[in-house]
């Protein structure tokens, strides 16, 4: 029993290293190793499920915690939820390796075919694969093979290294050490792959202006402020017009009218500045109601240098178990803009491989996600958005244009590269070429 703690503990170790501030990536190649150790012939399902929620009751109550700036009821289910995962693998890869105790190749495929199916089956709820993805980050140059496998394929290589590596300890033997250096040469064919990847350069000429404005998420400064916020809109889009973009960009945010059905605010001021805009905003449901009483859309307006509504893209997801009365669009549209057609994530969307790569499907030849993450700009989810929003990137080849109310504001290359980005929690307009 003392030997099982010690593994919990090294592996409890090994997955908070992985968490900022420490931001070892390099863990993540060894962080499963002692669970994969514990799996043995006296070991049950039960068992195995345990130690796995002991390891995962500490990984995600510190990797998850962010979520208590939001709304601490949300952030417990949202663990609740979670903590299963790890034990839900140990268990059944366990389960399975019954079968083949001795089997060296059945040590090394099971663990990450595991994974793999549990986090597939995660995805398809509102908790999405986040949980069982960002433990696996790693440098740009290792996740450029994600343009071909996607972020899971890339997941699987990772817990199959994990895999190699028990094998190694486990058997102690020449054939214990084959799949290690299999992995091993994989491994160096995808850096190699990622450093021809990174060489790549992107020509950049169509000027695009991001406007954060830095405005705080507390619905009390919202009600006191509601004449001021069109008018600092009005401000920043003229000073932001003097650069000539083809195009405006504004966050997510609530505007204090419908913008959809009252637009002529932005008509006038997409006259007044000659450009495209494009903002992200919530309207009611139900015209001239309040949207308290019949719910909410998130929609991505854009607005031509003419003063028309020139298109409009609904939220087709939000955040797990986020109460606001949100009501969500089955597809998404793409909208025509003069950086060419580009496919709008709100929000959370940017969260999942699905629906950027469905935009490029439909065709999308630019990617904007459109948020305001504010209640968290004191935790390291600003950071992880970015990274979401890099690999988005890297998974379609497109740029990736991210635009946030309080930071952070980016420029992403199609190899995941931040090329331009703002500060966290001031107001800054940012020019840039896509």
């Amino acid at each position: 029993m003392r030997g099982a703690v010690i593994r919990l503990l090294i592996s409890v170790f090994l997955f908070l290293m992985t968490l900022p501030p420490f931001r070892q990536s390099w863990a993540a190649g060894l962080a499963l190793v002692p669970l994969l150790l514990l799996i043995g012939k006296e070991n049950s399902f039960w068992k195995n499920f345990i130690f796995g929620v002991l390891v995962g009751t500490i990984y995600y109550a510190i990797a998850l915690h962010w979520i208590a700036y939001y709304k601490v009821s949300t952030c417990l289910i949202v663990l609740f939820c979670h903590l299963p995962f790890l034990g839900l693998f140990l268990g059944f890869t366990g389960l399975i390796l019954k079968r083949w105790l001795d089997n060296i190749l059945a040590h090394f495929l099971i663990p990450p075919l595991v994974w793999i199916v549990l986090s597939f089956i995660y995805e398809q709820t509102s908790l999405g694969g986040v949980g069982t993805q960002a433990l696996f980050y790693q440098p740009l140059v290792w996740m450029q093979i994600c343009h071909y496998v996607g972020i899971q394929g890339f997941v699987f290589l990772f817990v199959m290294l994990n895999s190699a590596f028990a094998l190694a300890i486990k058997f102690r033997t020449m054939k214990g050490l084959i799949p290690l250096v299999l992995t091993g040469t994989l491994f160096a064919g995808v850096f190699l792959f990622g450093q021809k990847a990174m060489a790549e350069a992107f020509p950049t000429h169509r000027p695009v202006t991001l406007i954060q404005h830095n405005f705080p998420v507390d619905s009390y400064w919202w009600v006191r402020n509601q004449l001021n916020i069109p008018k600092q809109y009005r401000a920043l889009a003229l000073e932001a017009a003097k650069q000539k973009p083809s195009l405006i960009i504004f966050p997510s945010y609530r505007l204090p009218f419908d913008a959809y059905r009252d637009p002529r605010f932005f008509e006038d001021l997409a006259r007044e500045t000659g450009t495209y805009l494009l903002l992200d905003t919530y309207i009611p449901v139900v015209p001239n109601r309040k949207m308290e009483e019949v719910g909410r859309y998130e929609v991505a307006l854009l607005f031509s240098p003419g003063g028309k509504l020139a298109g409009m893209d609904k939220a087709v997801q939000g955040p797990p178990f986020r109460r606001i009365g949100q009501v969500f669009a089955e597809e998404s549209e793409l909208l025509d803009t003069p950086l060419g057609k580009v496919g709008t994530l709100l929000c959370f969307e940017d969260v999942f491989s699905a629906h950027a790569k469905k935009d490029r499907q439909k065709g999308a030849e630019l990617l904007v996600a459109l948020s305001n993450p504010g209640h968290f700009t004191k935790t390291f989810i600003p950071e992880y958005h970015l990274f979401q929003d890099q690999l988005r990137a890297i998974e379609t080849g497109l740029f990736m244009i991210r635009v946030t109310a309080n930071g952070y504001s980016a420029v992403i290359d199609p190899r995941g590269r931040v090329l331009k980005r703002t500060a966290l929690r001031e107001q800054e307009i940012l020019y840039a070429d896509v």
